[in-house]
């Protein structure tokens, strides 16, 4: 792996799982010091996390982690009904058995930790990203591809999961594996319409959460 891509991994990861919040600095020497890479390449990792929007350079201040409100996420998720649903038809008439098969596996370690009396809701939400990322690939789109994994990401680094009821966990994890299974027999209609469904279901958590916020 790269110097340059070692150190974007651990940024990336890191505010994913909350240990860089919205609104936080990093900098530099942190991340020198976690990734064992010199600077140059720490700079370049900070360009390519700018550029995917999930930090952004401040004057007096340097690299912080990009904040969205409540309105702006609502808008984001709309966009994402919009565009997933088609992305799920697209992987629907375009899937490879071994994308399925991928699909599956990690619908299945959704579910079994969605499950758990306690889920980590850490390790949900990696094996959501995974799952999404590996639909829009399963896509065939590569440009859609790229338009979605920009649209999700705000959505996690706000670790939405954290607002839902177990019963919810459970019904988003069940989606993804009947996803799975409607791919599996290329149902392009069943897999648009339930994937406009899944992202909608996520909206709601977000909205009654933020009622008051979002204009």
């Amino acid at each position: 792996m790269k110097a340059a891509d070692k150190a974007y991994q651990i940024v990336r990861e890191g505010i994913f799982a909350g240990t860089y919040s919205p609104g936080s600095r990093i900098t530099e020497q942190e991340i020198v010091e976690l990734s064992g890479v010199s600077r140059t390449p720490v700079r370049e990792a900070f360009r390519k996390l700018q550029s995917d929007g999930l930090v952004r350079s401040e004057p007096h201040m340097g690299v912080v982690v990009c904040e969205f409100s409540p309105s702006e996420a609502d808008d984001i998720f709309g966009l994402r009904v919009l565009l997933e649903s088609y992305c799920a038809r697209l992987a629907a008439e375009r899937i490879s058995a071994e994308e399925v098969a991928h699909l599956q596996d990690l619908a299945e370690k959704h579910l079994a930790e969605a499950s758990k009396r306690r889920p980590n809701l850490d390790r949900i939400a990696k094996l959501n990203a995974d799952y999404h990322a590996a639909l829009y690939r399963a896509s065939g789109n590569s440009r859609l591809a790229s338009i979605l994994t920009t649209l999700i990401e705000p959505t996690l680094v706000l670790r939405t999961f954290q607002y839902y009821s177990h019963e919810a966990l459970l019904r988003s994890a069940n989606e993804h594996r009947e996803l799975a299974d409607m791919l599996s027999a290329r149902f392009a209609d069943g897999a648009e319409a339930l994937m406009k469904s899944h992202v909608l279901a996520a909206r709601l958590e977000y909205q009654r959460h933020h009622a008051e916020e979002i204009q």
